[in-house]
């Protein structure tokens, strides 16, 4: 058995390839804690996050583990909290657990670093995509799935400029906290940069767990002229259930039948699927769609995805999955479990995705592509809508 061991080494060694000689059963564990939102009305993120976790883990472990050490995922539920984020945080510390992954707000993220940076502990943000994580609040534990905000609205204005030319004056409804905040912000300026004529309208800013969204959907309904159809666009900051929220409390008023064109930054697939026909016709600008990468991982990922819960992946499982294939990378390179030493594998390994190999940058952004894809409510559909355009913009046409 020795002789077999030390021959697998030498050929692996010689093939540039980290060898895993340890068997499943006999390997050590390493925890990685998923923070993030389980229940309520954004539950869909955590749960779908935890999906593709949970399904990178299995096959890793499948295959022997990495680096002598077998996956396991500890799940707290953090309810898109901060608070309740910063308290999931520490117990997992406490428990002796140095890896965590998730967070399904930028909020989430901002309240963590601190705190974990402290204990030592890494943030692996999987869903959160607030650009000052890896500029002002920069700090060397985080490290980026999720494209940031700068990036998605970079990718956004260009798109919007491009395909809408038309379109005179843009409208905002997005989220009262950070991120919806600078991606109208961000979303503003590179479009003005693009297309200086382009004017931006009414911005409504909604509290992120508000259910009864009326009076905002009133507030920029009424600020819109007759002829709104014909030369304004929407620009829409919301994710999950605060979607779904809008689109329903907006059909009574034909909300988004008075706007020429909607694009939805960090929206995605999961809400078309939960309104089916109601859903109107919008351009999502976030990480992932399973059409439109033709990658062999990919096309692994949307297969055993399908097979393990019966449908597609969507962006928050395919960050669950690209987050923990690139802690594999890191504990392969570093051949250690080691909270300091993940770091600096991380700062120079390449990362292995569905969406290609990538790398990250010194501020520990990931350079990757952005996601545009249309879906649209269509009740002659097998699931009710469909989603028949995408396109990727490059990592280099993205990068700030």
């Amino acid at each position: 058995m020795i002789f077999r061991q030390i021959l697998i080494v030498l050929v692996a060694s010689s093939l540039g390839i980290a060898p895993m000689v340890a068997s499943a059963q006999g390997a050590a564990t390493v925890k990685v804690g998923l923070i993030d939102t389980i229940s309520g009305a954004f539950a869909q993120v955590g749960t779908d996050t935890q999906h593709g976790a949970q399904l990178a883990i299995d096959e890793i472990n499948a295959q022997g583990g990495v680096a002598g050490h077998r996956f396991e995922l500890v799940v707290k539920d953090e309810q898109l909290n901060p608070t309740a984020t910063v308290q999931a945080l520490r117990e997992l510390q406490a428990a002796g657990i140095n890896i965590t992954m998730g967070y399904a707000s930028s909020a989430d993220c901002l309240a963590a670093l601190p705190v974990a940076a402290q204990s030592n502990v890494l943030v692996m943000g999987s869903n959160c995509i607030a650009t000052a994580l890896t500029t002002t609040k920069f700090d060397k534990h985080f490290f980026r799935i999720a494209p940031s905000d700068a990036m998605l609205t970079s990718a956004a204005a260009q798109f919007a400029h491009e395909h809408f030319p038309t379109i005179s004056t843009w409208d905002a409804y997005a989220p009262d906290y950070v991120t919806g905040h600078d991606d109208w912000n961000f979303f503003s300026e590179k479009l003005r940069r693009l297309s200086p004529s382009v004017q931006t309208g009414k911005a409504v800013f909604v509290p992120l767990a508000a259910q009864d969204v009326r009076s905002y959907v009133t507030a920029l309904s009424s600020a819109l002229p007759a002829e709104s159809a014909k030369s304004h666009g929407l620009y829409l900051a919301t994710f999950g259930g605060a979607t779904a929220a809008v689109v329903k409390q907006g059909k009574p008023d034909n909300l988004f039948g008075k706007f020429a064109a909607t694009i939805n930054v960090g929206g995605s697939e999961p809400t078309a699927a939960q309104l089916g026909a109601d859903f109107p016709d919008a351009w999502f600008v976030y990480d992932y769609y399973n059409r439109a990468y033709n990658t062999p991982m990919n096309r692994h990922f949307t297969a055993a995805y399908q097979k393990a819960y019966g449908d597609a992946p969507n962006s928050w499982s395919y960050e669950g999955y690209a987050t923990i294939y690139a802690l594999r990378s890191a504990i392969e390179r570093s051949k250690s479990v080691d909270v300091s030493q993940i770091i600096t594998a991380l700062e120079q390994v390449p990362v292995v995705t569905p969406k290609g190999t990538l790398r990250y940058r010194p501020d520990h952004e990931l350079a990757q592509p952005v996601t545009v894809f249309e879906c649209k409510g269509d009740a002659s559909a097998p699931k009710q809508y469909s989603c028949p355009h995408w396109v990727t913009v490059p990592a280099e046409k993205v990068a700030k």
